[in-house]
């Protein structure tokens, strides 16, 4: 269980269309952001993550 109390809301540019949030937390994970879908859009995810991973979510999904 993830423990959610010091999370953060962040978001992600992507094209969502077609998948599952399941199947995208696992393309997130894959990038190596750690982190639970909540929502999707047709061009966007957001996640809950924790404070302290942010930065370096940001870096991973920008290098990909």
């Amino acid at each position: 269980m993830r423990d959610l109390s010091n999370a953060i809301k962040q978001r992600f540019k992507s094209d969502t269309r077609g998948r599952s949030l399941t199947q995208l937390e696992k393309e997130l994970q894959s990038r190596g952001v750690k982190g639970f879908v909540i929502d999707a859009s047709p061009t966007r995810i957001t996640a809950i993550v924790a404070r302290e991973d942010y930065l370096n979510n940001r870096r991973k999904w920008d290098e990909t």
